[in-house]
């Protein structure tokens, strides 16, 4: 009796471990253990790097293009053209500034 109670004593220090586990994780934190929900977070993860970088160089490319058109207070003014790459870049700007 003793031969089985063994094993069935290690085995529920073994789930009482995993429930204390389970208990004070977080959801990612149990998420990622399964391999199938491992590789679906590092592709999405990825795709949203890979869209930061696209929107940094943008933003750069928005920052250059508005230095070389050197907007004045006039151009401003009329709320069009230029106006709106300008009010388009600080929206973008303060996604990227984090």
């Amino acid at each position: 009796m003793e031969v089985v109670a063994k094993p069935l004593a290690d085995r529920i220090k073994e789930l009482e471990a995993e429930l204390n586990l389970v208990k004070t994780s977080n959801i990612v934190e149990v998420a990622i253990r399964n391999p199938s929900v491992m590789e679906y977070m590092k592709h999405w993860e990825g795709r949203a790097e890979a869209a930061e970088a696209k929107l940094k160089k943008a933003v750069e490319a928005l920052d250059e293009a508005i230095y070389m058109l050197a907007p004045d207070e006039r151009d401003m003014e009329k709320k069009a053209g230029i106006y709106r790459i300008v009010t388009a870049y600080e929206e973008l700007k303060g996604e990227t500034d984090e």
